[in-house]
């Protein structure tokens, strides 16, 4: 057989039956992730399936903050119910390229005619208020 021609498939897979399914989670220890917040080390438990996945709603602005602070607590707030920290470089660059790559496809979606550049620079606006979060921590 050349390499051009694609290999029979193992006997073993693609059967009409359902396989059987090893569950790791239920196997695994409870795990502990560290993480530093405001120059302090706290302990934060690993998410569970009763830990929401959203942070508190911050429609409500405290006296004396900024909205931008009020966006970096939101966001903060999100990361640590995910169990990570903007307050971590490594976690906070990967945001800020995550949020830069969600600003390059809302200009391909200009691109293609899936939303005008009016609504990518509402979209924009909001994402810049984010990405600047880590800064604000």
């Amino acid at each position: 057989m050349s390499a051009a021609e694609p290999a029979p498939a193992p006997h073993h897979l693609n059967r009409d039956t359902d396989a059987a399914v090893y569950s790791l989670d239920r196997h695994r220890a409870p795990r502990t992730a560290r993480h530093t917040a405001s120059g302090r080390w706290t302990s934060m438990p690993a998410p569970s399936p009763d830990t929401p996945t959203e942070a508190a709603d911050h429609t409500v602005q405290p006296a004396g903050r900024s909205a931008e602070e009020n966006i970096a607590d939101y966001a903060e707030a999100s990361m640590n119910a995910r169990g990570q920290s903007l307050t971590n470089p490594a976690t906070a660059a990967a945001y800020t390229a995550t949020l830069a790559l969600a600003g390059q496809t809302l200009r391909g979606a200009v691109a293609q005619g899936l939303i005008s550049e009016e609504q990518r620079v509402k979209l924009a606006d909001l994402l810049a208020a984010l990405e600047n979060a880590p800064r604000h921590l």
